[in-house]
């Protein structure tokens, strides 16, 4: 925001010196007045803005509205920030030697903002763009270039703009059109407040692709952005994409997300202490999908509110409605005021049904490769200024009516026993897991694991099953061994092992998630037995 209005105030002032050269022209044999009008223009123009300013051709019809065609803003290392092919500016009266030049209205129609973003983060033309201590310091200003005396600017009009942002990043670039803004530029403090405000009102409507409207005002002397209303409605696909941030398409393009957002916000934001913001805002996700690799995530919807006062961030409701099931978040929240941006977050999923989320449907009559209702809770808190170290937190999860033999644990300890093929082509639906947990710095700690599937049972030793590491880095020890439905499968060893195997089969497993390595450990026989 802080760029674009930069942006606006150097286009008007760029309006002040065309406008100038106009009536320099138009009355040019006049004794005095034109010297005075062409000193004003260089002196005005070479006092605030750095880039050169050009235009082509000017018309004037009268009996006040002048017209520049091909206006151009192009700074020093040669790239060109502002592209107008057309502005139209409307006088209130003709301009009198030593009285402002009394402009009621510019329009700007099809202009191109060219935001070309440089290795330091900044904005090639636009940093520095306009002088903005020379602005600031209007109080020791020569009169001659005062803006209160050279600027009766009351509105400014945007018709059909484009942003065009080109990151210095190799992500794709972001490309805004169908701009239209009006921006009051009369007073609009309100009483008793300080600072100078102004109101600004956004529309911009390319449907179905996007919908973006502003209500609001913004504090020029403080940098203050008050949002009475912002709304932004998009419908996520290939055609909305290249109208999003370069990161943001990125992240969605990565996990194909596709689907109606909704977002709206209110609130008081200092650009220049953004902790100090109060703001109220929302997000609703309809018919929405994310995938990635073997997974989809259906969301019939979705809903995120979020809050900030006195320095903290709250989430005072999320809810997810995917997979037949609802995941929610409660009591969110982070400390930004606090160095060590503290937070909190407890979680909560209910009946998610595991198999939708398959991107491949099984073959008919082949059983699902897993299935299940999955639930879960618990709670995680960290710093988000140093979040390795601090990260803490617990956990349950669970599943039942569920398919499990070909998660790779499971499938790693079965091939151990060598029925792996036998049992493979089960269907029902019965076995359950499930597996306590602490959140810990440096892995997941598993306190307590415990899964019964069609054919075997996996215990974990209470408090001391192992890790999984953030990497999928596993190194667990469990107790494991097959159920008695199958013991008659593997005859007489199989009733044997049936008889001991709570007590003396013990795995090592290692490896990742995708990939474990199952090891037998020693035979320990509790007892001496």
């Amino acid at each position: 925001m802080k760029v674009v209005l930069k942006a606006l105030a150097a286009v008007a002032l760029l309006v002040v010196i065309g406008v100038g050269a106009a009536v320099f022209l138009l009355v040019r044999g006049g004794s005095g007045l034109d010297n005075w009008i062409a000193q004003q223009v260089v002196t005005i123009s070479n006092y605030y803005l750095v880039p050169r300013i050009e235009f082509r051709r000017f018309e004037f019809r009268a009996p006040g509205t002048l017209i520049l065609h091909q206006a151009t803003l192009t700074a020093p290392d040669g790239t060109r920030v502002v592209d107008a092919p057309t502005i139209q500016i409307d006088l209130a009266r003709t301009p009198r030697m030593g009285q402002p030049l009394e402009i009621t209205t510019i329009t700007l129609i099809d202009p191109e903002l060219n935001l070309v973003q440089d290795e330091s983060g900044g904005f090639k033309g636009l940093v520095p763009f306009v002088r903005q201590q020379r602005i600031q310091e209007q109080d020791s200003a020569p009169s001659e270039v005062k803006l209160s005396n050279v600027l009766r600017l009351r509105e400014l009009r945007l018709q059909n703009g484009s942003v065009l942002f080109t990151p210095a990043s190799d992500d794709p670039p972001m490309e805004l059109r169908g701009l239209s803004m009006d921006l009051d530029i009369e007073p609009a403090n309100e009483e008793g407040e300080t600072g100078a405000w102004y109101a600004i009102a956004l529309q911009a409507n390319r449907a179905p692709v996007f919908n973006l409207a502003l209500d609001g005002r913004f504090d020029l002397d403080n940098f203050v952005a008050d949002f009475r209303r912002l709304t932004f409605e998009t419908r996520l696909d290939d055609e909305s994409y290249p109208t999003l941030a370069p990161q943001l398409q990125t992240f969605l393009r990565r996990y194909d997300a596709r689907g109606d957002l909704k977002i709206t916000a209110s609130g008081l934001v200092p650009i220049r202490d953004f902790a100090s913001s109060r703001l109220n805002g929302r997000m609703d996700l309809e018919k929405f999908n994310i995938a990635f690799g073997e997974y989809t995530f259906p969301i019939s919807s979705a809903q995120l509110g979020a809050r900030l006062a006195d320095g903290v961030g709250e989430l005072p409701i999320v809810v997810v409605n995917t997979l037949g099931g609802r995941i929610t978040v409660e009591n969110a929240w982070m400390d930004f005021a606090n160095e060590s941006r503290p937070g909190k977050a407890e979680w909560r999923v209910e009946k998610i049904d595991i198999q939708q989320a398959l991107r491949a449907r099984p073959t008919e009559g082949r059983p699902p490769r897993v299935a299940g209702i999955l639930e879960s809770h618990g709670s995680i808190s960290a710093s988000t200024v140093a979040m390795r170290e601090t990260l803490h937190g617990s956990g349950v999860v669970s599943i039942r009516d569920g398919r499990l033999v070909s998660i790779p644990l499971i499938t790693g300890i079965m091939s151990t026993f060598g029925v792996l093929d036998r049992i493979t082509g089960r269907s029902d639906f019965t076995d359950q897991a499930a597996m306590e947990f602490d959140v810990r710095p440096e892995h997941i700690f598993v306190t307590n694991l415990d899964v019964v599937t069609q054919v075997a049972t996996v215990r974990g030793r209470r408090n001391n099953v192992g890790t999984i590491g953030y990497d999928g880095a596993l190194d667990l020890t469990v107790n494991a061994g097959p159920l008695e439905r199958i013991q008659g499968m593997l005859g007489g060893v199989g009733r044997a092992l049936g008889a001991i195997t709570d007590q003396i089969a013990s795995y090592r497993v290692r490896g990742t998630i995708g990939n474990p390595r199952v090891t037998v450990q020693p035979l320990r026989i509790s007892g001496g037995n």
